[in-house]
């Protein structure tokens, strides 16, 4: 199971916000140690994105953050979604 803290974008959030909601994943993770707890921004200034862990939470964005959640077909959902919501 996975637990998502999903973001459109790195810059969504500032270093408090981003620290406070780590905080809660962090809480979460604890009472849940079930899940694997993502705090994941689908948009990053650089296309292939980042994947690191801080503490036990995973963190992810661009396109590491949409080929891990969506697989062979994250092409499809994104064209799929900007057809249906241009």
């Amino acid at each position: 199971m996975i637990a998502v803290e999903l973001k459109n974008s790195w810059s969504t959030d500032n270093s408090r916000a981003k620290k406070a909601t780590i905080s809660q994943l962090q809480t979460f993770k604890r009472n849940n140690p079930q899940y694997e707890v993502i705090y994941g921004a689908i948009n990053y200034k650089k296309e292939i994105g980042k994947d690191r862990m801080k503490g036990n939470i995973r963190v992810m964005y661009g396109n590491l953050f949409l080929n891990y959640i969506f697989g062979d077909r994250k092409e499809y959902i994104i064209r799929t979604l900007r057809t249906t919501f241009p």
